[in-house]
């Protein structure tokens, strides 16, 4: 599945945004959703220390639960194409990029919400013993939006001349977003109902 461009901002492409086609949503619903087997946990925040990820509960940041999927052969070729087709036929950014993160599924009841931040480090980290840093980030939309109130993804992508700084998105079941790493992004509150997504990583060597 080709990620087409739908915006555009000085010549750059800030994200892309599409529907996964139906053979893809087949495996997502196969191994994601319709899976007994997700060990769900309190959501935290990451934070740096001796260039490893240290797990941090901030409630006053984030409160939702996740559960992280490890290595699968399938997801992991399905969102390494279509995150590799636009990384550098559509979008680009050209990055380099050295592998994806451990899959991430999110669950917000009422309540929940996940403000302002980046994916992206303010340090480098170091896994496998290479350092490296977020450079693409990808959300996808497991539920439709008329299965809850609130809940809606903004992404900034203009400057502090624009009277609104972010795009906001409440998209259709199977709709994914693709953008850098270090945009601001935010979940806003949940009102009602439950709002299901998918958040993956993609990370490689450090920007020079």
């Amino acid at each position: 599945m080709d990620v087409s461009l739908n915006k555009v901002d000085n010549n750059k492409h800030w994200y892309g945004v599409n529907k996964i086609d139906d053979n893809d949503w087949k495996i997502i619903e196969d191994k994601i959703i319709n899976n007994p087997n997700l060990n769900w946990q309190d959501s935290f925040i990451g934070e740096i220390d001796n260039n490893s990820v240290i797990k941090k509960a901030n409630s006053s940041i984030r409160s939702s639960k996740v559960s992280f999927f490890n290595y699968d052969e399938k997801l992991d070729k399905l969102f390494v194409k279509i995150i590799s087709d636009y990384n550098l036929l559509y979008s680009g950014w050209n990055y380099d990029i050295g592998g994806i993160e451990d899959i991430q599924v999110t669950r917000y009841v009422e309540g929940d919400f996940y403000d302002w931040h980046i994916d992206a480090s303010r340090w480098n980290i170091v896994r496998d013993g290479i350092e490296c840093n977020r450079k693409i980030s990808v959300t996808v939309f497991l539920n439709d939006p008329e299965e809850y109130e609130g809940g809606e993804f903004d992404l900034e992508i203009h400057g502090p001349k624009k009277d609104v700084r972010y795009e906001s998105f409440k998209l259709s079941k199977g709709s994914i977003i693709v953008f850098p790493s270090d945009k601001w992004h935010r979940v806003r509150p949940v009102i009602s109902g439950v709002r299901k997504s998918l958040v993956i990583w993609f990370s490689g060597p450090p920007f020079r």
